[in-house]
């Protein structure tokens, strides 16, 4: 099984292991959006969702988790958002 430290850039590896640990305590998905630094300065915004996978014994046995880059999407909002506040 992989770490949180051997995915995530250091910045996030706490941030992601409290939802995980959110995720293992509850049995329940968790979903939040995060920032992060690529390699040439520039930032990106992701959507995380972390989910539980169960084990046989019916309890959570894993942590799930896909990402999903979204940092255009994230740009559009702010352009429309500032079309909205010039129109009013």
């Amino acid at each position: 099984m992989r770490t949180a430290a051997a995915v995530y850039a250091p910045d996030m590896v706490e941030q992601i292991e409290e939802q995980d640990e959110a995720v293992f305590s509850t049995g329940k998905p968790v979903e939040f959006d995060f920032n992060s630094i690529a390699p040439d300065g520039s930032v990106h915004n992701y959507l995380a969702i972390r989910f539980p996978v169960f084990g046989t014994d019916g309890g959570v046995g894993a942590v799930g988790g896909v990402n999903l880059e979204i940092t255009e999407r994230r740009k559009a909002e702010e352009e429309l958002r500032q079309l909205n506040e010039a129109l009013e």
